[in-house]
């Protein structure tokens, strides 16, 4: 018996292959749309009555995802109708129920990839830009809240936009009014009046929504990979385009635009599992998984920044970072510093850092996969052109000291090897606790007066070994 969908909130798709799901994705559909129908092609085949549902074929052909359908069509219609902040309850619904549903180890930093049609992408934009703005802001109902919110938005690994108008400020508000009432026509048999009056009324919202998705770190600091399908065919009926190309681009920098050869309310509709336009999509699917899952690793990892200026305290340490090399670390709150000092009784003209990223940044995610070691940014510092020294693979090779000492008041250097096979940074800190503690660092020079704190790091791989 085929598995009923709901046409509202969250639905999570049976049928998963065995073994440990280590990625979501979320579909969600638009103005007129289903959680089912909309990705579904009918042919007619007895073999198949209730059609192709590609959503369904991914956890086939990607073992380990977990696949979910977000509905909301009956009160997008309603309330759109009735002039209300509607993308915007979607948006908080969809991330309400995505925390419900991603609680506990196994789900809550698993990859994220969001997938959408037409008017959903402008909901997965909201959602995203909701989140953006509360942990900047720093307005939010609980500390519990925007810890869950901040783990959706860090866990998003990939967005798929198909057939989405994106309003950017080179498009007129003729245009967006044009769009929107093209999807409207496109998606009902009979379009009611006061459904294309409300679309017009919100085709400014459009635009806002567009400019404020682009001030999100996920856009301007380019953390994810975005792919954007558009439509090469007219619309039966309209006699062109729903959503043209000029529309439908982001200009993101790890953007991809793939065109697909159909209309609007077919691009989403592939005919089977061979389906050559199916494999394409689902080929980007599992390189956005696989980027998301090298990215959660990523972030468990402490980085060595070596070469940081003498005269650059812990305090302002991210700061400092945050402009390297044309800010490619991110901006300073994307920066966590969790040590930063010298050896004792040698000159103070370098310090090293220990740093994690809430969001990794991409082109250090690139130089993982390379298996670079390091990797050099070049800095300006009080006139002078310097390069910091980062330890892409997290291995801390030699000595990384945590605290400084007064040479004189040192009196006794201690040095803490980690295990084969174990972090050589995170074997020592407490990570369950809220503030990541580490005792080396912390407790030890306090308990012991004038000690200088190490670590030795060589390759902790067990294999290698």
């Amino acid at each position: 018996m085929p598995q009923s969908i709901a046409l509202e909130g969250l639905t999570i798709l049976d049928g998963g292959l065995p073994g440990a799901s280590v990625v979501d994705f979320v579909f969600l559909h638009g103005l007129n749309g289903s959680p089912k129908g909309t990705w579904t092609y009918q042919n007619g085949n007895d073999d198949v009555p209730d059609g192709f549902f590609w959503p369904g074929q991914l956890l086939v052909d990607i073992p380990g995802c977990r696949v979910m359908t977000f509905g909301y069509n009956a009160l997008f219609e309603r309330a759109l109708v009735q002039n209300t902040a509607t993308i915007n309850d979607i948006a908080l619904t969809l991330v309400s129920q995505l925390i419900a549903n991603r609680r506990g180890p196994d789900y809550v930093d698993r990859p994220l990839v969001l997938i959408s049609h037409s008017l959903g992408g402008l909901v997965i934009k909201r959602a995203l830009w909701n989140i953006h703005h509360d942990r900047s802001s720093g307005k939010t109902p609980t500390p519990r809240r925007i810890k869950e919110q901040n783990a959706i938005y860090d866990s998003v690994a990939g967005i798929v936009f198909m057939g989405t108008p994106h309003s950017g400020s080179h498009v007129t508000n003729a245009a967006r009014v044009k769009v929107l009432k093209a999807i409207a026509r496109a998606t009902f048999t009979k379009v009611p009046e006061n459904l294309i009056n409300a679309l017009s009324a919100h085709s400014f919202e459009l635009q806002e929504l567009s400019r404020n998705f682009e001030n999100t770190t996920i856009f301007s600091q380019h953390i994810i990979e975005i792919c954007t399908y558009y439509e090469t065919k007219t619309q039966k009926f309209l006699g062109e385009e729903v959503v043209p190309l000029e529309m439908t681009v982001l200009h993101y920098q790890n953007e991809r635009t793939e065109p697909i050869p159909n209309e609007h309310t077919k691009m989403i509709k592939f005919e089977s599992a061979n389906d050559n336009l199916y494999k394409s999509v689902c080929d980007r699917l599992k390189e956005m998984a696989t980027d998301g899952i090298e990215a959660r690793t990523a972030r468990q990892v402490t980085y060595r920044i070596l070469q940081v200026p003498g005269t650059v305290h812990r305090v302002e340490a991210s700061r400092f970072l945050s402009t390297c090399g044309d800010s490619v670390l991110g901006q300073s709150s994307n920066i966590r510093v969790h040590s930063l000092a010298s050896r004792v009784g040698q000159a103070p003209s370098s310090k090293i850092a220990t740093v994690t990223f809430v969001q990794v940044p991409r082109i250090l995610l690139e130089h993982r996969k390379s298996k670079q070691r390091h990797w050099s940014i070049p800095f300006e510092h009080e006139g002078c052109h310097k390069a910091i020294t980062v330890d892409v693979q997290g291995t801390f090779h030699g000595f990384t000291f945590l605290n400084d000492v007064q040479p004189d008041e040192h009196c006794l250097d201690i040095i803490a090897l980690p295990s084969l096979g174990y972090d050589p940074f995170r074997s020592w800190q407490d990570m369950a606790a809220s503030d990541a503690s580490m005792w080396l660092r912390d407790q030890l020079p306090e308990l012991v007066p004038g000690s200088q704190v190490a670590l030795y790091g060589y390759d902790i791989d067990f294999e290698s070994q």
